[in-house]
C-alpha cells in the first residue's frame, strides 16, 4: 500500500511539472487574467525539416477534442516560443494570412481589420528566443504578448475561432504540431 500511495503521489507531482520541449522549458501553468490555465500539450511546427517554433497550449481542463477548443467561450492561450531565424516578419504575415483564410474557409474578408491588427503584433523584428502568448479572455479578446510585454488586444469571438482555427481547425498548419497540442505525443 506505501509504495502504492507514493507511486500515486509521485504522478500527481509529474502532472504539474515543467514540460521540455528540445531545449526549451513551458511551464505547466499560466494565467489568463484571473483564470489559471493548465498545461494541454507541447509541439513543434517544422517546415522541410526545420524547427521553425515551439508551442504550448493552455486551457481551463484537459481537451483532446480540437473542435471543442476552437469553439470554447473560455479562457485559453497559445504559447509560441521562436527558435529558428527562418521565421521572418513577412513569412509570420504570410503564414496568418494564409492560416485565417484556411481556417475560414477561404473567405476572411469578415475579419481583415482584426487579421491586419494580429500582423502589426508581429511586426517587430523576429528574433530567435521571443515568446509570444495569444490569449483569450472572455469579454475581453485575444491578447497577445511579446516576451511578457503586452503588444494588441484584439476583441471578439469570431476572432478567437478563427485564430485557434489555424491549429485546430478541419486543415490544421501542422497536422503533428495539433497532435501535441492536444497531448497525443
Amino acid at each position: 500500500m506505501k509504495i502504492f500511495c507514493s507511486l500515486l503521489v509521485f504522478c500527481s507531482l509529474m502532472a504539474f511539472m515543467p514540460v521540455q520541449v528540445k531545449d526549451v522549458t513551458m511551464p505547466d501553468s499560466f494565467m489568463a487574467g484571473k483564470e489559471k490555465l493548465i498545461l494541454n500539450g507541447t509541439g513543434i511546427r517544422s517546415k522541410y525539416f526545420i524547427d521553425l517554433y515551439y508551442g504550448a497550449l493552455y486551457l481551463k481542463r484537459k481537451e483532446k477534442d480540437p473542435k471543442k477548443i476552437v469553439d470554447a467561450n473560455e479562457e485559453m492561450s497559445m504559447k509560441i516560443h521562436i527558435v529558428s531565424s527562418h521565421i521572418t516578419n513577412e513569412k509570420m504575415e504570410g503564414a496568418l494570412r494564409d492560416g485565417f483564410k484556411t481556417s475560414m474557409g477561404g473567405n476572411s474578408a469578415p475579419l481583415e481589420k482584426e487579421i491586419d491588427d494580429i500582423v502589426k503584433a508581429f511586426s517587430e523584428k523576429i528574433k530567435v528566443g521571443d515568446e509570444y502568448d495569444l490569449t483569450y479572455i472572455v469579454d475581453k479578446g485575444i491578447v497577445i504578448r511579446r516576451n511578457g510585454k503586452e503588444r494588441i488586444t484584439i476583441p471578439g469571438y469570431p476572432f478567437k475561432k478563427a485564430l485557434f482555427g489555424i491549429w485546430f481547425g478541419p486543415e490544421p498548419a501542422d497536422e503533428d504540431l495539433e497532435q501535441g497540442l492536444l497531448g497525443n505525443n
